[in-house]
């Protein structure tokens, strides 16, 4: 059955549409503003009267300007140029980031999501994929592909920002509904509120299009959702493309 229905699926470059008809359907609900490039499963022939047109979506985009895992595993090679623009400019030459790899409920665990992942990779000019990944989330069929795993603990900005908000009175179980935590946020004046104010800007200049952000609930639910930090670093090495340097 696998077989079968993968030999009616070919993977072909998408648009940002594509991806946005599927983005609600990851379980990381911010989607990305700016994809690089993007994949989509898609019947052919026949049958295409009988599966929906598209069925899954591999969405790249331009990779963090900084990382500790990504220092690490590459030998703090994107660390050398002594100017950020520079620095910028060297990551951005050499990097994609793997955003989303989406597959429709009715279509899983047929290998879909397996081929929307490997088939970019056998034409890719990036020198370099990475992506970030719960442990034992993904990690198999990464690793399949070709990925190495890093391990990246949480930085100390992250154990601060999660602190402060345990300090509010709050629990971790708590970070999982945004209304409490907003409420109790709402509940503080003066200098507490003031304090409290500044972490999470603190916190959000890691951030690039929330950083500016006023106080509301969609901010508190995003950086309730940044607090999930990623266990695992993955990158993908390119056999048939160099760094740039």
């Amino acid at each position: 059955m696998i077989h079968f229905v993968q030999e009616q699926i070919e993977i072909v470059k998408g648009e940002k549409k594509d991806y946005l008809k599927l983005a609600d359907l990851h379980y990381v609900k911010t989607k990305i503003l700016l994809p690089s490039d993007i994949w989509i499963a898609k019947p052919k022939g026949r049958y295409k009267e009988n599966f929906p047109p598209v069925v899954g979506v591999n969405v790249w985009a331009t990779p963090f300007p900084n990382h500790r895992a990504r220092d690490k595993a590459t030998a703090n090679f994107f660390k050398q140029p002594n100017s950020r623009t520079e620095r910028l400019d060297l990551v951005n030459r050499n990097i994609r980031y793997a955003a989303r790899l989406i597959v429709l409920p009715a279509f899983r665990k047929l290998g879909i999501g397996t081929k929307l992942l490997n088939d970019p990779l056998l034409t890719t000019r990036i020198p370099l994929l990475e992506t970030f990944s719960p442990i034992d989330f993904t990690n198999d069929m990464l690793v399949k592909a070709g990925f190495r795993r890093y391990n990246c603990p949480a930085p100390p900005w992250y154990q601060r920002f999660e602190s402060c908000l345990l300090s509010l009175g709050l629990t971790k179980q708590s970070f999982t509904c945004p209304t409490i935590v907003h409420n109790r946020l709402n509940g503080l004046t003066g200098i507490r509120r003031l304090f409290y104010e500044n972490e999470i800007k603190t916190f959000l200049k890691h951030f690039r299009e929330w950083y500016t952000s006023p106080h509301g609930i969609e901010r508190t639910k995003f950086f309730l959702h940044k607090l999930g930090y990623p266990q695992a670093y993955f990158l993908w090495r390119n056999p048939r493309v160099k760094l740039t340097s």
